[in-house]
């Protein structure tokens, strides 16, 4: 159990991290989440059609319905993972267009040298969206290849493969 000491310093904390208590602040942290768009589902953008064609191709011809989720979920985590690329690398060439018409003092290479580096708490950020997408892929892939057998027209099932050791 915690100390009395311990929780009087919690208390003082948290009375601390509340948050923005001005209107101005409070409107600002609210569009957080959808600077970027990333947050957003995946599944109401247009690609959609493409991700089915991809959760149908990781299935396999004769999948079951756990499968076939589980197809999707790592289709839908790979168009995320390109998603977040694709942000990352529109974010890195403003930069780069924007030192370039600022820092014309500067030799061409170092010019996108500082613009990564003035990209950089932008890509920190981006980070969590990449990293989460990855792991739900990883999952995924990992529960088709050894979670669920796949379907052989002749014989029934094929064997499962086996985890790495």
């Amino acid at each position: 159990m915690a100390s009395d000491r311990k929780i009087a310093a919690n208390r003082k904390n948290a009375l601390r991290s509340t948050g923005p208590r001005s209107a101005a602040g409070k409107t600002r942290v609210s569009r957080n989440a959808v600077r970027h768009g990333l947050s957003a589902p995946i599944a109401d953008l247009p690609v959609s059609a493409e991700m089915d064609r991809l959760a149908r191709k990781l299935a396999g011809e004769f999948a079951t319905p756990q499968r076939l989720e589980q197809a999707r979920i790592a289709a839908e985590a790979e168009f995320e993972i390109l998603r977040v690329r694709a942000h990352r690398k529109t974010h890195i060439d403003l930069n780069a267009a924007n030192s370039r018409a600022e820092r014309s003092d500067l030799l061409p290479e170092h010019r996108n040298a500082v613009a990564i580096m003035e990209a950089l708490p932008e890509m920190a950020a981006l980070e969590r969206y990449e990293r989460r997408a990855v792991s739900r892929r990883k999952r995924a892939m990992r529960w088709l290849m050894y979670t669920a057998p796949l379907k052989d027209e002749k014989s029934g099932l094929l064997p499962r493969l086996r985890a790495p050791s």
